[in-house]
């Protein structure tokens, strides 16, 4: 975790040399200190009220100074770390949509919902104490230290005797939090998918009357989410005064033992006075230090879950070769997952402008073989091969699944993706898939919210918004995984047959359980055992429903 955080902090170099500057600063002011301290003793014997009074105002000036650079401290790698989580995040998110796509299908959303937001705070709230709580600590401990044993080594020797057992309690509180940090932000993650769930199942749980059911799932899962949490918080909360009890006693002892030396003239009053302020300033730094080791501990656990994002392999996207036939050709394709076989040496050939349908038995590997042909798998075994005209058109084949997903955003953007469209060819889309007339109906038009994952839509209605979607992009072929499964027989045959006409010249391979689609298509194949078979008029007309 230590180096991923130095490696990406690199563009903030700047801001991480100012905060150095403003520590040194502030250590500079903090070592000031100790001899003005010593100086009062002097006014002890002989009150000189102008030098007394003015070696207060100095005394008060070098505290400001202290708060004032703390505060900008604190601006600075405050913004520095949030930047910093906005960047991992970036990061983590492109990751997740450069991801190879079987590897995709292993994260739970809920739980890279967590990873991204959470886990992330706690990250970034890790590296905040690592630069502003840890790193000064350490710096500050490290002058005050060797002061004190400037000013009375015997005083320091036995000041050492505690620093084993406070080391020990901070690396046994260390590890517990780590443990229960990491199966807090586990439970946290089961809350997320939980909420998650219950929300998307509304008219299911509405249906079937689960409303009692869901609030106990709910009520269980939080308090195992509380009981994780509560865990942690005893050992953050404890920390502070564990540490803080070894102080006193470590410092009664000291007291008892200056006393002894003051009495025996091995120490000054002014010596004595040094010695307790560095001592004074130094508590502080100490708790900050124990403090901020807590918070790298809950950071690690939540590294552990980041880290899995940050570390899914890229899709390997092999470039097709040009085919010498001018089709679209799969020779010899083998894949599986695991040890299950899905396609074994299958062939297939798609002339351009040819309407193909692909049928089978539930299962059998049909969207498996579409998302092949669209490049979100990679075979074993086996090539694909592209019409040359093709190669250089990153659309020139398109999947359209058949569960049509929208964005939280208006129509048009639904259907342009952040792309500039002609008002013609928008419009003509738009009659090609039957929406011309819903959309007319609709006060703002295509400027109308498609709401959460278009839930005012009807299902053949999405599935008419994610054809059309993929005709503005101009695909040469498209690959229809049950894309009009939601549509009745009429609508769908009303859409192919305006297809055929504006865009002749436009392939598709169409997986149906409908036998009057099938029977609309030039050719018919049947996926059996990862091969295909082709069709005869009569056998598609029977269909294969599951």
């Amino acid at each position: 975790m230590l180096r991923f955080c130095l490696l990406t902090l690199r563009p903030w170099r700047a801001q991480i040399w100012l905060g150095l500057v403003l520590m040194l600063a502030q250590l500079a002011l903090t070592l000031m200190l100790i001899p003005l301290a010593g100086q009062l003793e002097s006014f002890f014997h002989d009150l000189d009220l102008p030098r007394y009074w003015g070696l207060l105002g100095l005394i008060c000036l070098a505290f400001a100074g202290r708060h004032l650079l703390e505060y900008g401290l604190q601006l600075n790698l405050g913004w520095l770390s949030s930047a910093w989580a906005n960047s991992v995040r970036r990061q983590a998110f492109a990751r997740l949509l450069q991801a190879d796509w079987l590897s995709l299908q292993t994260i739970d959303p809920d739980d890279a919902l967590a990873s991204l937001s959470d886990d992330l705070d706690k990250l970034q709230q890790g590296l905040l104490a690592l630069l502003l709580r840890l790193i000064p600590a350490g710096l500050v401990l490290s002058a005050l230290s060797a002061c004190l044993l400037l000013i009375s080594w015997p005083l320091s020797l036995l000041l050492l005797t505690a620093v084993p057992s406070a080391a020990l309690l901070i690396r046994w509180i260390g590890r517990a939090l780590a443990q229960h940090g990491g199966a807090q932000q586990s439970q946290l993650a089961r809350l997320f998918q939980e909420l998650n769930e219950t929300l998307q199942q509304r008219l299911l749980i509405r249906l079937y009357r689960q409303e009692s059911a869901q609030l106990q799932r709910l009520d269980q899962t939080q308090q195992a989410w509380l009981s994780a949490r509560l865990r942690t918080l005893a050992y953050q909360a404890g920390e502070r005064p564990l540490l803080g009890t070894l102080q006193v006693c470590a410092l009664a002892g000291l007291l008892a033992f200056s006393g002894w030396l003051v009495h025996a003239g091995l120490l000054s009053g002014a010596e004595l006075l040094a010695y307790a302020t560095a001592l004074g300033l130094a508590i502080d730094p100490s708790l900050w230090a124990a403090e901020a080791w807590g918070q790298i501990q809950l950071a690690r656990a939540s590294w552990r879950r980041l880290e899995r994002l940050l570390n899914l392999p890229i899709q390997q996207r092999s470039l097709p070769r040009a085919s010498a036939s001018g089709r679209l050709e799969l020779t010899g394709i083998c894949l599986q997952h695991g040890e299950h076989a899905i396609l074994s040496d299958l062939s297939l050939s798609l002339a351009p402008g040819e309407k193909t349908g692909l049928s089978g038995a539930s299962g059998v590997g049909k969207s498996t073989l579409l998302s092949l042909i669209a490049g979100l798998e990679v075979p074993q075994a086996g090539e694909i091969q592209l019409p040359a005209a093709w190669l250089a058109e990153p659309d020139a084949l398109l999947l359209v699944p058949q569960r049509a997903t929208l964005f939280k955003r208006s129509l048009r953007e639904n259907l342009c993706l952040d792309r500039s469209v002609e008002a013609a060819e928008l419009a003509e889309v738009l009659i090609i898939c039957g929406l011309d007339q819903r959309i007319a109906q609709l006060p703002a038009g295509l400027d109308t919210p498609a709401g959460a994952l278009g839930g005012w839509l009807s299902g053949g209605e999405r599935q008419r918004l994610a054809l059309a979607r993929a005709l503005l992009r101009r695909p040469r072929c498209l690959l229809l995984d049950e894309a009009t499964s939601e549509m009745d027989p009429a609508l769908e045959a009303g859409i192919f047959a305006r297809l055929r006409q504006a865009r002749p010249e436009l392939s598709w391979l169409a997986v149906s359980h409908r036998p009057e689609t099938l029977q609309s298509l030039d050719r018919v194949w049947h996926l059996v055992k990862g091969r295909l078979e082709e069709e005869t008029a009569c056998q598609s007309s029977v269909g294969n429903r599951p």
